[in-house]
Protein backbone atom coordinates (compact mmCIF):
# COMPACT_ATOMS: atom_id res chain seq x y z
CA UNK A 1 0.00 0.00 0.00
CA UNK A 2 1.39 3.57 -1.17
CA UNK A 3 0.34 7.14 -0.63
CA UNK A 4 -0.41 9.65 2.03
CA UNK A 5 -2.88 7.55 4.00
CA UNK A 6 -0.84 4.91 5.00
CA UNK A 7 0.08 7.62 7.56
CA UNK A 8 -2.81 7.93 9.27
CA UNK A 9 -6.81 9.38 8.01
CA UNK A 10 -8.74 12.21 9.87
CA UNK A 11 -12.62 13.21 9.10
CA UNK A 12 -12.87 16.56 8.03
CA UNK A 13 -13.41 17.54 11.39
CA UNK A 14 -9.70 17.51 12.39
CA UNK A 15 -9.14 20.67 10.38
CA UNK A 16 -12.19 22.47 11.72
CA UNK A 17 -11.08 21.99 15.58
CA UNK A 18 -7.55 23.03 14.45
CA UNK A 19 -8.33 25.66 13.16
CA UNK A 20 -10.75 26.52 16.25
CA UNK A 21 -7.20 26.10 18.73
CA UNK A 22 -5.34 27.84 16.31
CA UNK A 23 -7.60 31.03 15.21
CA UNK A 24 -10.24 30.67 17.50
CA UNK A 25 -12.95 33.61 16.86
CA UNK A 26 -10.92 34.43 13.58
CA UNK A 27 -11.53 30.91 12.26
CA UNK A 28 -15.35 32.03 13.48
CA UNK A 29 -15.72 34.80 11.26
CA UNK A 30 -13.83 33.17 8.16
CA UNK A 31 -16.77 29.99 8.35
CA UNK A 32 -19.05 33.06 8.24
CA UNK A 33 -17.47 35.13 5.90
CA UNK A 34 -19.34 33.59 2.61
CA UNK A 35 -22.67 33.99 4.17
CA UNK A 36 -22.04 37.67 5.18
CA UNK A 37 -20.83 38.06 1.73
CA UNK A 38 -23.85 36.64 -0.06
CA UNK A 39 -25.89 38.76 2.49
CA UNK A 40 -23.70 41.57 1.07
CA UNK A 41 -24.01 41.32 -2.62
CA UNK A 42 -28.52 41.16 -2.06
CA UNK A 43 -28.37 43.91 0.11
CA UNK A 44 -26.09 46.11 -2.54
CA UNK A 45 -28.34 44.89 -5.32
CA UNK A 46 -31.30 46.05 -4.22
CA UNK A 47 -29.92 49.30 -2.66
CA UNK A 48 -27.62 49.68 -5.66
CA UNK A 49 -24.96 50.88 -2.44
CA UNK A 50 -22.20 49.33 -3.56
CA UNK A 51 -20.13 48.84 -7.17
CA UNK A 52 -20.01 45.62 -8.84
CA UNK A 53 -16.47 45.90 -9.11
CA UNK A 54 -16.19 46.01 -5.47
CA UNK A 55 -17.69 42.98 -4.87
CA UNK A 56 -15.57 40.87 -7.26
CA UNK A 57 -12.90 42.58 -5.54
CA UNK A 58 -13.73 40.83 -2.09
CA UNK A 59 -14.76 37.90 -4.04
CA UNK A 60 -11.66 37.13 -5.69
CA UNK A 61 -9.80 37.88 -2.64
CA UNK A 62 -11.39 35.00 -0.51
CA UNK A 63 -11.09 32.79 -3.04
CA UNK A 64 -8.10 31.14 -2.96
CA UNK A 65 -8.28 30.62 0.71
CA UNK A 66 -11.26 28.30 0.60
CA UNK A 67 -10.28 26.62 -2.72
CA UNK A 68 -7.13 25.59 -0.33
CA UNK A 69 -9.59 24.43 2.01
CA UNK A 70 -11.64 22.57 -0.18
CA UNK A 71 -8.82 20.47 -1.45
CA UNK A 72 -7.11 19.77 1.97
CA UNK A 73 -10.56 19.32 3.70
CA UNK A 74 -11.31 16.36 1.33
CA UNK A 75 -8.35 14.55 1.53
CA UNK A 76 -8.41 11.73 4.01
CA UNK A 77 -4.60 12.34 5.22
CA UNK A 78 -4.54 15.62 7.00
CA UNK A 79 -1.90 17.22 9.04
CA UNK A 80 -1.95 20.99 10.44
CA UNK A 81 1.33 21.72 8.59
CA UNK A 82 -1.01 21.80 5.30
CA UNK A 83 -2.76 24.64 6.43
CA UNK A 84 -0.56 26.85 7.23
CA UNK A 85 0.47 28.34 4.06
CA UNK A 86 -3.28 29.82 3.73
CA UNK A 87 -2.67 32.02 7.32
CA UNK A 88 -2.40 35.16 6.60
CA UNK A 89 -5.05 34.52 4.28
CA UNK A 90 -7.09 33.67 6.85
CA UNK A 91 -6.68 36.55 8.48
CA UNK A 92 -7.50 38.84 5.34
CA UNK A 93 -10.94 36.47 4.76
CA UNK A 94 -11.94 37.49 8.60
CA UNK A 95 -11.19 41.39 8.49
CA UNK A 96 -13.16 41.62 5.29
CA UNK A 97 -15.78 39.56 6.83
CA UNK A 98 -15.92 41.94 10.22
CA UNK A 99 -15.85 44.56 7.12
CA UNK A 100 -19.02 43.49 5.10
CA UNK A 101 -20.81 43.21 8.45
CA UNK A 102 -20.54 46.93 9.11
CA UNK A 103 -21.66 47.19 5.73
CA UNK A 104 -24.85 45.71 6.43
CA UNK A 105 -25.26 47.57 9.33
CA UNK A 106 -25.00 51.09 7.52
CA UNK A 107 -27.34 49.91 5.10
CA UNK A 108 -29.72 48.58 7.59
CA UNK A 109 -29.43 51.58 9.66
CA UNK A 110 -27.79 54.36 7.40
CA UNK A 111 -24.85 55.12 9.28
CA UNK A 112 -26.53 55.40 12.52
CA UNK A 113 -25.57 53.85 15.96
CA UNK A 114 -21.93 53.83 15.32
CA UNK A 115 -21.31 52.33 18.27
CA UNK A 116 -22.32 48.32 17.35
CA UNK A 117 -18.95 48.79 14.82
CA UNK A 118 -16.91 50.09 17.89
CA UNK A 119 -17.83 47.00 19.57
CA UNK A 120 -17.91 44.63 17.15
CA UNK A 121 -14.54 45.47 15.92
CA UNK A 122 -12.90 46.07 19.63
CA UNK A 123 -15.35 42.69 20.72
CA UNK A 124 -13.02 40.87 18.15
CA UNK A 125 -9.88 41.70 18.96
CA UNK A 126 -10.11 41.31 22.68
CA UNK A 127 -11.84 37.65 22.23
CA UNK A 128 -8.82 37.18 19.96
CA UNK A 129 -6.35 38.46 22.01
CA UNK A 130 -7.82 36.70 25.39
CA UNK A 131 -8.38 33.31 23.64
CA UNK A 132 -5.08 33.20 22.22
CA UNK A 133 -2.91 34.14 25.33
CA UNK A 134 -5.20 31.29 26.93
CA UNK A 135 -3.64 28.72 24.06
CA UNK A 136 0.02 30.07 24.57
CA UNK A 137 -0.23 29.93 28.33
CA UNK A 138 -1.38 26.19 27.71
CA UNK A 139 0.76 25.10 25.09
CA UNK A 140 3.54 26.36 27.52
CA UNK A 141 2.40 25.19 30.89
CA UNK A 142 1.21 21.55 29.90
CA UNK A 143 3.72 20.89 27.17
CA UNK A 144 7.09 22.64 27.48
CA UNK A 145 8.81 19.74 29.19
CA UNK A 146 10.07 17.97 25.93
CA UNK A 147 11.22 21.06 25.02
CA UNK A 148 13.22 22.11 28.06
CA UNK A 149 14.47 18.51 29.38
CA UNK A 150 17.50 18.10 27.09
CA UNK A 151 18.72 21.33 28.38
CA UNK A 152 19.79 19.88 31.56
CA UNK A 153 22.17 18.11 29.59
CA UNK A 154 25.97 19.85 29.32
CA UNK A 155 28.54 19.14 26.37
CA UNK A 156 30.58 15.99 26.73
CA UNK A 157 33.70 14.98 26.36
CA UNK A 158 33.33 11.40 25.19
CA UNK A 159 30.31 10.46 22.79
CA UNK A 160 26.88 10.08 24.81
CA UNK A 161 23.75 8.31 23.67
CA UNK A 162 20.42 10.20 24.40
CA UNK A 163 17.20 7.70 23.66
CA UNK A 164 13.88 8.23 23.28
CA UNK A 165 11.18 5.28 23.53
CA UNK A 166 7.15 5.46 23.28
CA UNK A 167 7.52 10.03 23.33
CA UNK A 168 9.88 9.48 20.50
CA UNK A 169 7.22 12.10 18.64
CA UNK A 170 7.90 15.17 21.29
CA UNK A 171 11.81 15.66 21.01
CA UNK A 172 12.52 18.20 18.51
CA UNK A 173 15.86 16.46 17.30
CA UNK A 174 19.54 16.23 17.08
CA UNK A 175 19.34 20.35 17.31
CA UNK A 176 18.49 20.80 20.50
CA UNK A 177 20.95 18.26 22.13
CA UNK A 178 24.06 19.49 23.45
CA UNK A 179 28.12 18.85 21.63
CA UNK A 180 28.57 14.98 21.67
CA UNK A 181 25.06 13.96 22.44
CA UNK A 182 23.33 12.01 20.25
CA UNK A 183 19.34 10.42 19.93
CA UNK A 184 18.73 7.40 19.51
CA UNK A 185 15.66 5.26 19.11
CA UNK A 186 14.91 2.23 21.06
CA UNK A 187 11.63 -0.46 20.91
CA UNK A 188 8.44 1.18 21.59
CA UNK A 189 5.05 -0.41 20.05
CA UNK A 190 4.95 2.05 17.15
CA UNK A 191 5.15 0.21 14.10
CA UNK A 192 5.84 2.81 11.19
CA UNK A 193 9.08 3.85 10.03
CA UNK A 194 10.87 6.39 12.66
CA UNK A 195 12.96 9.77 11.49
CA UNK A 196 16.25 8.78 9.89
CA UNK A 197 19.53 9.93 12.10
CA UNK A 198 20.89 13.36 11.22
CA UNK A 199 23.66 12.39 8.87
CA UNK A 200 26.58 14.57 9.57
CA UNK A 201 28.86 14.68 6.38
CA UNK A 202 28.55 17.00 4.03
CA UNK A 203 25.98 15.52 1.48
CA UNK A 204 23.87 14.23 4.42
CA UNK A 205 20.84 15.94 3.34
CA UNK A 206 21.33 14.57 -0.03
CA UNK A 207 21.75 10.80 1.11
CA UNK A 208 18.81 8.51 0.32
CA UNK A 209 19.46 5.42 2.57
CA UNK A 210 18.62 2.08 1.95
CA UNK A 211 16.14 0.93 5.31
CA UNK A 212 13.85 4.06 3.64
CA UNK A 213 10.53 3.20 2.27
CA UNK A 214 7.28 4.80 1.29
CA UNK A 215 5.05 2.13 2.91
CA UNK A 216 5.59 3.59 6.40
CA UNK A 217 7.21 -0.22 7.24
CA UNK A 218 9.52 -0.21 10.38
CA UNK A 219 13.29 -0.83 9.84
CA UNK A 220 15.24 -2.33 12.46
CA UNK A 221 18.54 -0.28 11.53
CA UNK A 222 16.40 2.79 13.28
CA UNK A 223 16.40 1.15 16.39
CA UNK A 224 19.05 1.11 19.00
CA UNK A 225 20.36 -1.21 21.70
CA UNK A 226 18.69 -0.37 25.04
CA UNK A 227 21.97 -1.30 26.98
CA UNK A 228 24.00 1.16 24.96
CA UNK A 229 22.14 3.81 26.17
CA UNK A 230 23.19 6.58 28.88
CA UNK A 231 20.97 8.03 29.05
CA UNK A 232 17.13 8.14 28.28
CA UNK A 233 14.02 10.31 27.97
CA UNK A 234 10.72 8.79 28.93
CA UNK A 235 7.30 9.74 30.37
CA UNK A 236 6.12 8.36 33.73
CA UNK A 237 1.83 8.37 34.32
CA UNK A 238 1.94 6.34 36.78
CA UNK A 239 2.35 2.94 35.42
CA UNK A 240 3.86 -0.06 36.85
CA UNK A 241 7.24 -1.05 35.45
CA UNK A 242 7.18 -4.97 33.84
CA UNK A 243 10.08 -5.81 32.63
CA UNK A 244 8.38 -7.93 29.04
CA UNK A 245 6.34 -4.73 28.39
CA UNK A 246 6.97 -3.46 24.72
CA UNK A 247 6.60 0.03 26.36
CA UNK A 248 7.93 0.12 29.91
CA UNK A 249 7.93 2.96 32.56
CA UNK A 250 11.75 3.21 32.79
CA UNK A 251 11.39 5.53 35.45
CA UNK A 252 10.57 2.80 37.98
CA UNK A 253 13.31 0.74 36.94
CA UNK A 254 15.27 2.03 40.27
CA UNK A 255 18.15 -0.37 39.28
CA UNK A 256 18.84 0.51 35.67
CA UNK A 257 18.05 4.24 36.27
CA UNK A 258 18.19 7.17 37.85
CA UNK A 259 16.10 10.44 37.34
CA UNK A 260 18.41 13.69 36.90
CA UNK A 261 15.87 15.82 36.12
CA UNK A 262 11.44 15.68 35.82
CA UNK A 263 9.13 17.74 34.60
CA UNK A 264 5.28 18.03 34.62
CA UNK A 265 3.63 16.98 31.63
CA UNK A 266 0.12 16.82 30.84
CA UNK A 267 -1.85 13.72 31.25
CA UNK A 268 -4.59 13.85 28.19
CA UNK A 269 -6.21 10.88 29.18
CA UNK A 270 -7.82 11.94 32.48
CA UNK A 271 -7.79 15.71 31.89
CA UNK A 272 -10.68 17.87 30.74
CA UNK A 273 -10.42 18.50 27.01
CA UNK A 274 -11.34 22.01 27.71
CA UNK A 275 -8.60 22.70 29.73
CA UNK A 276 -6.06 20.98 28.64
CA UNK A 277 -6.36 23.25 25.08
CA UNK A 278 -6.99 26.56 26.99
CA UNK A 279 -5.70 27.90 29.85
CA UNK A 280 -7.78 29.55 32.56
CA UNK A 281 -6.23 31.08 36.09
CA UNK A 282 -7.12 29.21 39.22
CA UNK A 283 -9.66 27.04 37.34
CA UNK A 284 -7.76 24.71 34.83
CA UNK A 285 -5.69 23.26 37.41
CA UNK A 286 -8.87 22.03 38.69
CA UNK A 287 -9.44 19.94 35.28
CA UNK A 288 -6.37 18.88 34.47
CA UNK A 289 -3.74 15.91 35.89
CA UNK A 290 0.27 15.94 35.70
CA UNK A 291 2.27 13.20 34.76
CA UNK A 292 6.20 13.45 34.88
CA UNK A 293 9.07 13.73 31.85
CA UNK A 294 12.07 12.41 33.22
CA UNK A 295 15.67 12.33 31.88
CA UNK A 296 17.18 9.46 33.52
CA UNK A 297 20.60 8.80 33.63
CA UNK A 298 22.15 4.84 33.40
CA UNK A 299 23.46 4.05 36.62
CA UNK A 300 27.35 2.83 36.87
Amino acid sequence: MHGPNIFGIEPPSFYFFNLLLNFNVVWSLVICYPLVLLVCIIQSNFQRKMRKTTMDSYFWKMLPAYIWMLVFFIQPHKEERFLFPIYPLLTLCAVLCIENIKRIWNCIFNGERDIFQKILLNGTIVIFLLLSLSRIFALYIHYQAPMKISMVLGEAVSEKNVCIAKEWHRIPGNFFMPKNHHLRFVRSSFNGILPAYFDETKKGTALVHNYFNDMNLPSDYMLFNLTECDFLIDSDFGEKYRIHDIEQNYSKDKSTWEIIKSMPFLDSKVSSSFFRAFYVPLISTKYTKFGNFNLLKRKK
